[in-house]
């Protein structure tokens, strides 16, 4: 007998027809309902398909019986047809042609740089942690799980951040420094300004320590077994072609105001102000201009001068340089003696800075490293400050609102725990099935490589023999790490993170102090590589190679969307991640990566002939590259700074492909998908373009493509494919087409 008296089984007498279908009839009916809806989209697009003139000619086209009607087969068709622009010739412009449709139909958020193919990867993201971080805290739950709920908690009470005003700003922070110029006026005591003391100031507020100078732990490169001391130019607000303008440069005078306006705010009367700032951006350029020219740090080598703080001493006298260093790492456990190696990665910066500050005032070297905190500290503080920095980045980047609330508080606080927030996610979303599916994936393109080393006639046998050691050697973290559901593993590395205040602006400098301090306290330590907080964390939509480590970390958070379904057919998801996969594995033989041997030591391993021949073709893709002109912005590529990146889309694709071929040899081929009349290898190329449909502010490319080591998304589809001969192949383009030309440059 029935005993179930829940509302499902209660019939009312006004209650409508919905109401008084049990919980199994409605959900029969929604299956239905899904069913008929999917077999409508099907129609529609196998309609449209048979209508649509396209000039491709497909000699495997697929038949109606051949065709895949799952529901993630039509949903993945339904996505790359509105991608698609059929009246582009795929041989004249393969990006615009397979990423057309979603250009002419997508706008960019006001809040956003720029909108992708994978924008909705990141959207579902903040939706679902921003679910996690306002569950109830759990007086049982672990220690950061209740940290970081509580630092969302506090960034969504503008109230109390209004109410502060800029109190702790000011009380708390400048203050002690000994006042920000600009505003103390007069009252500002210049002999007392020390701009190394300041930076130890700096560095044990938890604030940015680096506007002289940037010091900090890193993996020895030539031996990454080990921790070692870096010292090395600081990281500027301005690009160095922009600051070698000088105040006739656009983004420069937006700064300059920028600078201006947010001491006013604080209290300065404005024309001292843009007395003042005028002076602090004149040393600012002075400094950037001291940067070496960005596409000369592609010679990582000429960047690693192991030196003794002892051969520092005697070659740069004005800084007692044993204290300097002690005092930024900070720590009483912590300290180095005069016989430590550290890395002097541009002795010639720091003949130029202690050359610049020799001849500048303290006021001007004070003004300057305070605006610096100021501006670093903005985030965290009132409605009316932060609506002038996005008035600053609306005029460089063309980014005219600021995210909502809930967003931003969602990122600040992912952002401040990551390990944290990786872990409460795998945990309730973590899909076992995707994790190893896309390993399979993975291991069919890394077996291609060995393929390719084997076929390479411009290595000696030698050199070719350690490039098979170091991809033999070569480790994937896919998906997450087991590790993310082990209670200690996560609570062990927050064991010594202590936040006592609810203001957020102080919350923020805690955790930043923390993050400073573990990073110096593993000086002495050996390298983890396993180490949680090493790799990617599961909620990057992202993917990357580690030299040192001679490792690829590929998150949770890329393998779905565009890049990854486990529901769809094998050359969607080969040409989706199989991309990401091939170029990440080829970074690690481009033109840094190479120069790392299999355990990550920047070791000389090639032989003379063998890197010469490898130089050529490099500087192939490098004078391909930079003939290119962007066509939003008409400003030409750098071809040597994004050299690897380029490298990489290049051997990368190929391998992609490769695996593929490799799969269906094994498998067979797989139905087409509805509506869509190409080939399954023409399919391929399709799904890696599309992972690359982007539209950018033109503003934000213009900061970019200066200093970006990517090259633009369009340029990231047409030249690797053009490179291809397979691509010409199953798009039969005729030899000497845009996407076909005669001369294809080619390493790996």
């Amino acid at each position: 007998m029935d005993t179930d008296t829940s509302e499902d089984h209660i019939v009312r007498k006004n209650s409508s027809w919905w109401d008084r279908r049990t919980t199994a009839e409605k959900g029969l009916i929604v299956v239905l309902a899904i069913t008929l809806l999917a077999t409508v989209i099907v129609a529609c697009l196998y309609i449209k398909s048979i209508k649509s003139k396209q000039s491709i000619s497909s000699e495997e086209s697929s038949t109606e019986e051949n065709v895949c009607l799952s529901l993630g087969c039509v949903h993945t068709a339904s996505n790359i047809i509105k991608y698609l622009d059929t009246s582009v010739n795929p041989c004249d412009d393969f990006y615009q042609f397979a990423c057309g449709g979603f250009l002419q139909n997508t706008n960019i958020p006001d809040d956003e740089l720029s909108i992708s193919a994978h924008t909705d990867i990141q959207q579902n993201f903040l939706k679902k942690l921003k679910g996690i971080l306002e569950e109830p805290t759990n007086p049982k739950d672990l220690k950061p799980f209740k940290l970081i709920r509580r630092l969302y908690k506090i960034c969504m009470d503008t109230e109390a951040i209004e109410n502060d005003e800029y109190e702790t700003l000011i009380d708390s922070i400048l203050k002690p420094l000994g006042g920000w110029p600009v505003l103390e006026d007069k009252f500002w005591k210049e002999n007392v300004f020390n701009w190394k003391n300041l930076t130890y100031q700096l560095r044990k507020m938890g604030l940015s320590s680096r506007s002289f100078l940037n010091v900090y732990t890193s993996t020895d490169m030539a031996n990454s077994s080990r921790h070692q001391i870096r010292l090395e130019e600081p990281v500027l607000s301005l690009n160095r072609d922009e600051y070698l303008e000088g105040f006739s440069n656009k983004a420069v005078k937006a700064y300059y105001d920028y600078m201006v306006d947010i001491a006013v705010i604080l209290g300065a009367d404005t024309s001292f102000a843009r007395k003042e700032m005028k002076e602090a951006l004149r040393f600012e350029i002075e400094l950037g201009k001291l940067l070496p020219p960005i596409e000369e740090s592609r010679n990582i080598s000429a960047f690693y001068n192991p030196t003794a703080i002892s051969e520092l001493q005697k070659k740069y006298l004005t800084i007692r340089w044993l204290d300097f260093i002690n005092n930024v790492i900070d720590l009483p456990d912590v300290k180095v003696k005069e016989d430590e190696i550290i890395d002097v990665s541009n002795p010639g910066f720091i003949e130029g800075l202690l050359r610049l500050l020799n001849k500048t005032p303290r006021r001007v070297q004070a003004n300057y490293a305070l605006f610096r905190t100021v501006h670093s500290t903005i985030l965290y503080l009132t409605k009316e400050i932060k609506d002038r920095q996005q008035e600053y980045f609306n005029s460089v980047l063309g980014i005219s609102e600021q995210l909502p609330r809930w967003k931003e508080c969602t990122s600040v606080a992912v952002s401040r725990f990551y390990t944290a927030a990786g872990a409460l996610y795998v945990r309730k979303y973590f899909d076992k099935e995707a994790k190893d599916d896309v390993t399979k994936i993975v291991m069919d393109i890394h077996s291609e490589l060995n393929k390719t080393l084997e076929e390479i006639d411009w290595m000696d046998e030698n050199t070719k023999s350690k490039a098979f050691e170091k991809a033999d050697s070569m480790k994937f973290h896919i998906a997450y790490s087991d590790e993310f559901f082990n209670d200690k593993a996560v609570e062990d590395i927050y064991t010594k993170l202590t936040v006592a205040s609810n203001n957020y602006l102080l919350f923020n400098l805690n955790l930043q102090r923390f993050t400073q301090d573990d990073s110096f306290s593993k000086l002495r330590k050996l390298v983890d590589k396993d180490d949680l907080s090493s790799h990617l964390p599961p909620i990057s939509i992202n993917a990357a190679y580690s030299p040192s480590s001679n490792a690829i970390d590929l998150p949770a958070g890329i393998l779905q969307g565009v890049f990854f379904e486990s529901d769809r057919p094998s050359y969607i998801n080969y040409g989706g991640i199989g991309y990401v996969v091939g170029h990440e594995i080829v970074h690690g033989f481009d033109d840094q990566g190479r120069k790392f041997d299999k355990n990550g030591n920047l070791e000389e391993w090639w032989a003379k002939d063998t890197e010469k021949a490898f130089l050529q073709k490099a500087k192939c893709f490098a004078t391909q590259y930079g003939n290119l002109k962007e066509p939003t912005t008409n400003m030409k590529l750098n071809g040597l700074n994004t050299q690897g990146e380029n490298i990489a889309d290049n051997g990368g694709i190929k391998l992609a492909y490769a695996a593929y071929q490799a799969w269906v040899e094994r498998n067979g081929e797989e139905p087409t998908l509805p509506g869509l009349n190409y080939t399954q290898n023409q399919m391929f190329w399709i799904a890696a373009a599309n992972t690359w449909c982007n539209k950018v502010r033109k503003e934000t490319l213009a900061q970019l493509i200066p200093s970006d080591v990517h090259s633009p998304a369009c340029f990231r589809v047409t030249i690797p494919f053009s490179n291809t001969e397979s691509f010409a192949e199953d798009f039969n383009c005729p030899l000497g087409s845009k996407m076909n030309p005669k001369e294809k440059c080619q390493i790996w």
